[in-house]
């Protein structure tokens, strides 16, 4: 199937809740634009998860997201953004993306990569005639990516929680957005103070949190300005 994917523009939305006290965007605020984005856009080709779990009994899972800001994003600016599905390689579907200002500027740009899962039995989908569902041909990739997360650091524990009622989403398990709000917490007050600086965010997936599921939270400091949880 061929859409033009380029010539839908979406509206993306901010509100104070995506902000802490010092003005800044946090983690989680990215993936909410984007996610949000991608998920009216996927509705609106009939490629979402109600159309694919009413019909396939199928869903879609994020495995990685990567997103590189070339501009500071303030309230008052009026954002639209575009994706399109940029490279197949089954069983994942690479999805890139761009965030633009109101002249048409670039304000982030990214990509995802997601898999097809059967929502019955929680088994990613190897099935070549459900996956070419979803295969609506290639586009330009925008953004070098890290399929895998590699960190050979010894990470130090910030703190053990457990997953509540009010985190779990419609898939039933952990939203990814609120893996955003973990480094947030994880974070110390100076890099809290600084996220205005932040030039590139990098998320991997590997397995899902399930409802009173224990995990930790770690952070590893990788480079002088650079940590990861």
């Amino acid at each position: 199937m061929e859409i033009n994917e380029k010539n839908m523009l979406h509206d993306i939305h901010i509100d104070i809740s995506m902000y802490n006290a010092a003005g800044h965007l946090v983690p989680s605020a990215y993936q909410r634009m984007v996610i949000n984005m991608i998920e009216e856009h996927l509705d609106g080709i009939e490629m979402g998860e109600k159309a694919f779990m009413e019909k396939h009994g199928l869903s879609w899972i994020l495995l990685y997201m990567a997103l590189e800001i070339k501009r500071r994003i303030s309230p008052s600016m009026k954002l639209t953004a575009r994706t399109w599905h940029s490279q197949t390689i089954p069983p994942y579907f690479r999805r890139d993306f761009e965030i633009l200002d109101e002249n048409g500027d670039r304000v982030c740009v990214g990509a995802t990569l997601s898999a097809l899962f059967f929502t019955a039995d929680r088994r990613l989908c190897m099935d070549r005639s459900k996956i070419a569902l979803a295969d609506i041909g290639s586009g330009e990739c925008l953004l070098d990516i890290n399929r895998r997360f590699i960190c050979k650091d010894n990470f130090e524990l910030v703190e053990e929680r457990k997953v509540r009622p009010s985190m779990i989403d419609g898939v039933g398990h952990v939203n990814n957005t609120h893996y955003g709000e973990f480094v947030y917490d994880a974070m110390t007050d100076e890099e809290r103070a600084r996220l205005d600086s932040l030039e590139r965010l990098d998320v991997w997936f590997t397995s899902e949190l399930t409802e009173g599921a224990h995990f930790l939270v770690e952070r590893a400091r990788t480079l002088e300005d650079e940590v990861t949880y």
